[in-house]
């Protein structure tokens, strides 16, 4: 397919990825609308698509002073996860986060084979809601080889990775796009002990280590940080009316 206009977020994107990549008649730095809720409290029209009732959940937890993380992996090729391979005890990560007053959001990858029950401090959101509502009341984001971690440094929160199978990722199920460990803004952690201290660093010490790799990506990922991508892509298409 040969696209009229693709959107990037950035010099350095449009450079390596979207033209190295894509075929495209024009690629312009606008940002991603979806990222545009996370600069603004959610309205009625950004809550289409959400899980209203687990939204609200998760906006009084907020307002009561609980701290929310949000899980979100990307998908195996067999379907399993983090807490079906046994990498992770979710009764045991439950009683961890409770005592902190913490609340852990499972948003599973649409294609990951099992959905978990609701515990006292772990919310599963459900796989095909929209999650970006959800991130702008988030506090942290913990990830894997996702790409949702580079939407969520436009926020600037800590981001924690738990790559748990790393070299068998590599092996079984795709070659990453750079080199990952050398490249990532955040803590990396391969077990539960280690992932639970990485949370309490940074949501109860509020201990952030990365925060300057953070920025230096975050600055080289995006030319915009003000939620109007919708609005700039809305511009270019009344020009094309005209």
């Amino acid at each position: 397919v040969n696209y009229d206009l693709m959107v990037s977020t950035s010099n350095f994107w449009t450079k390596h990825l979207y033209k190295k990549y894509f075929l495209a008649k024009d690629v312009e730095n606008y940002g991603y609308p979806r990222n545009d809720v996370l600069f603004r409290k959610p309205d009625q029209l950004d809550l289409i698509g959400v899980d209203l009732n687990k939204f609200n959940m998760l906006k009084k937890a907020k307002e009561k002073g609980y701290k929310l993380a949000i899980y979100s992996p990307t998908f195996r090729d067999d379907g399993s996860d983090a807490f079906s391979s046994g990498n992770l005890n979710l009764e045991k990560l439950n009683i961890f986060l409770s005592k902190h007053n913490i609340i852990l959001i499972l948003k599973m990858h649409p294609h990951n084979a099992y959905v978990y029950e609701d515990l006292s401090n772990i919310l599963n959101y459900g796989k095909d809601f929209d999650i970006y509502p959800v991130m702008s009341l988030s506090d942290m984001m913990i990830t894997d080889y996702s790409s949702i971690y580079i939407d969520y440094l436009i926020i600037d929160r800590p981001i924690v990775f738990f790559n748990y199978d790393y070299e068998k990722y590599l092996e079984k199920n795709r070659k990453l796009q750079t080199k990952f460990l050398d490249t990532i803004p955040g803590v990396v952690t391969t077990e539960q002990e280690g992932l639970e201290k990485a949370i309490l660093d940074h949501l109860i010490s509020d201990i952030d280590t990365h925060k300057s790799e953070r920025n230096k990506l975050r600055e080289i990922s995006y030319e915009f940080f003000d939620g109007n991508s919708a609005q700039r892509i809305f511009r270019k298409f009344e020009k094309w009316q005209k």
